[in-house]
Parts: C-alpha cells; sequence; structure tokens
C-alpha cells in the first residue's frame, strides 16, 4: 500500500514522529505493526515499527535513528511516498485487574496507542536522559531517567514489584530479561522487536529461541509471554 508523509518531526534525540496518510484506514489493536520501505532497491528491506496512532485516514510511527533505512525516513518531506504492508503481528493482551507497563527508550511506542484504548493503566517509563524522553503527557506515567535529569534517578526496572496481575513490557532484551527476573506471580508478556525481512512468518529473520522451538516475532508476537522465552540462549545480547 502506498502512504504520503504528512509530517516528520524530531521529538526527542534521534527520534522521530512521522505521520502516515494511508490509501484507505488502517484497523490495529495495540502491539502490532507496519512494515515501511520504499520504491527500488536502497534499502532492499523493508523495516518494521510499531503502530503508534491511528487518526482516520493517518497512521503514526515513531523510530530511532539506527542506519541507513532509518536516515532516509528521516528526510523524508511531506507529500513525499513510502511503501507499507500490515498491519502485522500478534496484539497485547487487555487490561485484567491490576495491569502496569514498562517502557524503556523507543519501547514507550506501543504502549501510547495501548494506552489510548485504556488509559488507566500505570506505565513506569524509562530513558537515559530528559532529552531522550517521548513525550507521554496526558496519560498516568511515572518517569525514570538514568542521569536523574527528569523523574525519578535509576533504572525502569527499579519501579517494578510483584504484585501486579498482569505486566507488558517493551524495550531492550535486558530490560525484557530484568522484568522476566522480577515478576513470578503475575502474567508477563513482552513487546519483542527483531530484524525483518518479510514481516509475515515466512523468512524467518526475526527468530527468538524459545524453550524447545524457535518464536518468530512477526507472527507469534510481538506480543509473547516472557515465560515461553529463552533468556538464558540470549545472554549474549543481555
Amino acid at each position: 500500500m502506498i502512504a504520503e508523509v504528512v509530517s516528520n518531526r524530531k521529538i526527542a534525540t534521534a527520534t522521530f514522529l512521522m505521520k502516515l496518510k494511508t490509501e484507505r484506514q488502517i484497523s490495529a489493536d495495540p502491539g502490532m505493526f507496519l512494515m515501511v520501505g520504499f520504491d527500488g532497491m536502497d534499502p532492499f528491506l523493508n523495516r518494521p515499527f510499531s503502530i503508534v496512532d491511528i487518526v482516520k485516514s493517518e497512521v503514526h510511527i515513531i523510530y530511532n535513528l539506527r542506519g541507513r533505512g532509518t536516515r532516509k525516513l528521516s528526510n523524508l518531506a511531506s507529500g513525499e511516498i513510502v511503501q507499507i504492508t500490515g498491519p502485522w503481528g500478534r496484539a497485547m493482551p487487555k487490561p485484567k485487574g491490576k495491569t502496569i507497563l514498562v517502557a524503556g527508550g523507543i519501547g514507550v511506542a506501543p504502549m501510547l496507542y495501548y494506552l489510548k484504548s485504556y488509559p488507566s493503566v500505570l506505565m513506569l517509563y524509562g530513558a537515559r536522559d530528559a532529552d531522550s524522553l517521548i513525550p507521554v503527557a496526558g496519560y498516568k506515567v511515572t518517569i525514570f531517567t538514568e542521569d536523574g535529569s527528569a523523574g525519578n534517578k535509576g533504572m525502569v526496572t527499579d519501579g517494578i514489584t510483584d504484585d501486579y496481575d498482569l505486566v507488558i513490557a517493551c524495550g531492550p532484551i535486558p530490560l525484557l530479561a530484568r522484568v522476566n527476573a522480577i515478576i513470578s506471580k503475575a502474567e508477563s508478556w513482552g513487546i519483542f522487536e527483531g530484524r525483518m525481512g518479510c514481516g509475515c512468518g515466512i523468512c524467518l529473520g526475526c527468530v527468538l529461541p524459545g524453550h524447545g522451538r524457535y518464536i518468530r516475532i512477526c507472527t507469534e508476537g510481538p506480543a509473547i509471554p516472557l515465560k515461553e522465552v529463552d533468556f538464558e540462549s540470549l545472554r549474549h545480547r543481555v
């Protein structure tokens, strides 16, 4: 599907919010993602991005500058065209009982769409410093920064206790591993990211090690129960 760039602006350190106007209105649940790419072969593979919001015929994504693909995205101006497919993936579970979200860095992106649907849910949100924080005004959020320049000083996982019914976390692998280690009673889910070639389970480029099997992030996730992931096998990334 073709999508037109409506706006593309920097909202935090090396972080951009892009609004896209689609040919038809998209319907998606929180946690699902789009594959975004360009005409031609540069870069060859599309990139996956969590859906941050959908407003009529607009879909919003947030991305960090990480490489050639995202740098090319950051240079797009209003009116330029990208190619999108999706939405793809398994959505986040609905709140139940006492629910909390835990987000680190760009991991806040899918949480914003979740909070739009469930604004009473509390979120713990951590970033490196105040300049790296993505705007989250209007929701119940407790902020953590590593240098103490905004909110509480420390890691976002410092605020987690094991007295919830449902915990949903999104961020780098070390954050998800730490949440998994802390939570023993609650149902706990992680929103995972990975390099993807297709977004629909064919290429197997985004697999995670599970217990006795591999898990495809694109089709069995991005929302995956943390207990299903073999974090010991991921220790080289933790």
